[in-house]
């Protein structure tokens, strides 16, 4: 569950740090604007990956990584299928930035609780490196969309199906995550 949470986090995450200035100019933004969506993402991003070290204090991440993600699920569709004003195109790529990547960044923390501590070193290195996996096929498969002519809509839709993998396996993780003990 956790290499799954891995891969396909990294497989939308990915594509959207690949993407997002070119599906900003499909969803009606000019090219200056579509480059300030890519900068506001990744202010989007920091801000997430901010706001995941300090709500991880306050709630379990169970929880909250998987209402992240499918928060960024619905950000990314009302990106892709509903027409907005250019403030308000920007604004959401910048919630994208902050729910995606915030909640993406939580699993790594569930992820150290996955494994005894005797083989949580291996363990997690073996899910980074799966995970890898996804961020080679998100962009190269979101391009293939995109020069497939595929519809705004349908690329952010389809792309909500690796996102929503991501968010339930983060959950089956955390919930059977490896109890600590004086024996690990």
């Amino acid at each position: 569950a956790l290499w799954s949470a891995v891969f396909f986090g990294l497989m939308v995450l990915y594509f959207i740090v690949s993407w997002i200035p070119k599906l900003s100019i499909a969803a009606g933004l000019s090219e200056t604007n579509g480059i300030y969506a890519g900068a506001l993402y990744n202010l989007g991003a920091f801000v997430g990956t901010m706001s995941m070290s300090f709500l991880a204090l306050r709630v379990p991440l169970g929880r909250l990584v998987p209402t992240m993600l499918v928060l960024a699920g619905v950000a990314m569709l009302v990106f892709g299928s509903v027409t907005l004003p250019v403030w308000l195109t920007l604004l959401v790529a910048f919630i994208i930035g902050v729910l995606l990547q915030g909640g993406y960044n939580g699993v790594w923390p569930i992820a150290a609780g996955a494994y005894p501590a005797r083989l949580r070193a291996t363990g997690i290195g073996w899910a980074i490196g799966v995970g890898r996996g996804g961020a080679v096929i998100g962009p190269m498969l979101g391009g293939h969309m995109m020069a497939a002519q595929a519809p705004l809509s349908l690329l952010f839709l389809a792309y909500c199906v690796p996102l929503a993998i991501c968010a339930v396996a983060a959950f089956v993780v955390e919930r059977n995550k490896v109890l600590p003990s004086s024996t690990n």
